[in-house]
């Protein structure tokens, strides 16, 4: 099997320094210490001339993480242009999110089923959004994916249903606002299951760069996305629901505070994504 320059299949054999398990060295170095000029992914040193099984000088990191081979600075640069275009385009819908959620809120507070009024635009830019995770979820170049049901794979499939969802609730008039709130519940639950799927995703190349302090602001973020999504959209659709009223589809302070934290959420996840991009574009090509 030919493979691409940049890549090399992994090493048969590695030792790991403890009982977590790492991906495999990027290479092997027979003589036990680094006979290269490989810098540590987390400060920079140069880490020639030590063991593979020791720790950086200056920041403590164990050589080891510094030499496995799913760092993206050594991943394809064709399939990081991919990326770094799905994130550039998921910056822009992130960017007109936090435009129309402030319309949003304006148009409930004053008609309750005013979020109608710009669900055309709102549609818009869930395709576009659909667009981006399209392009952040092209399989890695070189590598083989295992079979069955990866993260990529079943976020690809859950993101598809869901824009069909919006599309079919956006597009077909349903005439009982009985299956109105019900369709536009199940909504919610699977646009909660589809951002959490994709910040799960998208954590996964903060972690492959590595930045653990981006880490643990994806793991944050996932939980102030469900938080968010309940009380905006899961419990005020209950509440009509329960109450047979479609005039009562949200109760203010829980509508408001989630409007609050989306807002919040989507700046957040504004800056993460910027900052994983400019990591994407500052990655040298593989070699």
């Amino acid at each position: 099997m030919n493979y691409p320059p940049i890549w090399s299949p992994p090493a048969q054999k590695e030792t790991p320094l403890s009982a977590k398990v790492l991906p495999p060295a990027r290479k092997e170095f027979a003589s036990g210490v680094v006979d290269d000029e490989t810098a540590c992914v987390q400060c920079g040193y140069n880490l020639h001339t030590l063991s593979t099984q020791g720790r950086c000088p200056e920041c403590g990191l164990n050589v080891a993480e510094s030499l496995r081979s799913d760092r993206l600075a050594w991943s394809d640069p064709h399939w990081r242009d991919y990326l770094t275009t799905g994130i550039a385009i998921q910056c822009w819908t992130v960017g007109l999110y936090t435009l129309i959620i402030p319309l949003l809120f304006i148009s409930a507070l004053f008609h309750r089923s005013g979020w109608l009024h710009i669900g055309s635009l709102a549609l818009s830019v869930d395709l576009l959004l659909f667009v981006s995770y399209w392009l952040l979820t092209t399989a890695e170049y070189g590598k083989v994916e295992r079979p069955g049901a990866t993260l990529r794979r079943v976020f690809r499939v859950v993101m598809t249903i869901t824009a069909s969802w919006q599309i079919f609730f956006y597009v077909v008039p349903l005439g009982n606002w009985v299956l109105t709130a019900y369709s536009r519940l199940g909504l919610a639950v699977m646009s909660i299951v589809t951002a959490c799927l994709f910040l799960l995703y998208v954590r996964q190349f903060s972690r492959r760069v590595p930045d653990r302090a981006a880490v643990r602001q994806w793991t944050i973020l996932i939980f102030v996305t469900i938080i968010g999504y309940l009380l905006s959209e899961v419990l005020p659709g209950l509440w009509a629901i329960a109450q047979f009223d479609p005039r009562r589809s949200a109760s203010f302070v829980y509508f408001t505070i989630g409007t609050l934290l989306g807002f919040g959420q989507s700046i957040w996840m504004f800056f993460l994504l910027l900052r994983l991009r400019k990591q994407l574009r500052a990655a040298p090509p593989a070699g």
